[in-house]
Parts: C-alpha cells; structure tokens; sequence
C-alpha cells in the first residue's frame, strides 16, 4: 500500500463523493461495490477489497474511484502506477492521483531488482529464487509474492512449512504449468 497520511476517501476537490460514472441499476451495484471495497480496506483485507474494486473496473472500465483504491492498496509501485496512470488520463486534474503516481514512482526506483539464489556449481549460471522469477516474468505481482511468502513465514512458524510453488497454487496466484516451467527453467540452469 502506498504510504500516504491520506486515503482515496479523503477529501479532495478533484476527487468526488459520487462512487459512479453510470446511471440506474449499475450505477446503484458500482456504489454498493465501492463501499464493500472501501470497509475491506479499512479492516485492512486488500485482496478481498481488491477483488471488489476489479468487480467494479468490470462494470465501468473508467471509475476512477475503482482505479484509484486500487492504486492505493496494490503493494506494487509499478502495479500502482498503471492504475493511477489510467485515472490520470481520464482526469488530469486529480491532485491525488498525481501525488500517488508520483510516490508510486518514487517507491519503484528504490525497489530491489531480482535477488539470485546461487551460482550453478555445475553450469556457473545464476538460478533465481522462485518467487522473483516468477515475479521477473510477469506470472505474479510483487503484492502476491509478499502474500505467499508472508504466508510461508506462517505456515513455518506453525511448523508446517510448505514450499512457496505450493502457496501460490493454493493462493490461485499460478496454476500447476506456470509453476512448472518456472522449476523447470531454474533445474535447466543447475544443470
């Protein structure tokens, strides 16, 4: 999530209370919609009230509102950046979304790059860690690799570790192919 002393709900003159874009019946669900993913991301449940706000991005693909939370809460500078771009293009004018893009950027240009696990001893190639691969390669966002491995951290201190492929499958982050090709490529670079 960004980190800002203000949310989205905050008041801002460019920025309006209205939740829609749409009139009648979707308007109405694209309200009740928005206000479930706000209260989920004051409980501090981002997924679920992600999965809202992209409910929402389904009914009117230009609410800004959808796309600004969802800049927002996204653990992901580059991921944020792409919502508040779009909110920015439809409403140059929104001193939020210019200050969130602007601190999304920020955060990007400070973010580690790919970490490498070992060097082959056998090939004397680099092997990325699962989870960075996977994240190199766009399967997986940097919030869900935090999710996962937040998880695997869990899981271990509870001492039922469990290898991270495992937790994103469980989590629906990969299926069983994008894992398998991931595990793949790092046993070609052992090899």
């Amino acid at each position: 999530m960004l980190k800002v002393k203000d949310n989205p709900g905050s008041n801002d003159n460019n920025v309006q209370p209205n939740f829609f874009s749409t009139s009648g019946f979707a308007a109405s669900q694209i309200n009740a919609l928005l206000h479930q993913g706000v209260r989920e991301v004051e409980q501090n449940h981002h997924a679920q009230a992600q999965a809202y706000f992209n409910q929402v991005l389904k009914l009117d693909s230009n609410n800004e509102l959808a796309l600004l939370w969802s800049g927002y809460i996204t653990e992901d500078p580059n991921e944020a950046m792409g919502y508040l771009d779009r909110v920015l293009r439809l409403n140059p004018r929104n001193t939020t979304a210019r200050r969130y893009y602007d601190l999304a950027l920020a955060q990007a240009r400070t973010a580690p790059t790919v970490q490498y696990e070992v060097v082959s001893r056998k090939s004397g190639h680099l092997i990325p860690w699962l989870g960075d691969l996977l994240l190199e390669i766009g399967t997986i966002s940097q919030a869900q690799l935090q999710t996962a491995l937040a998880r695997q951290e869990q899981l271990s201190f509870k001492n039922k570790w469990k290898p991270l492929g495992e937790i994103l499958i469980q989590l629906s982050y990969v299926n069983r192919q994008q894992l398998d090709y991931a595990l793949n490529y790092q046993k070609e670079k052992r090899a």
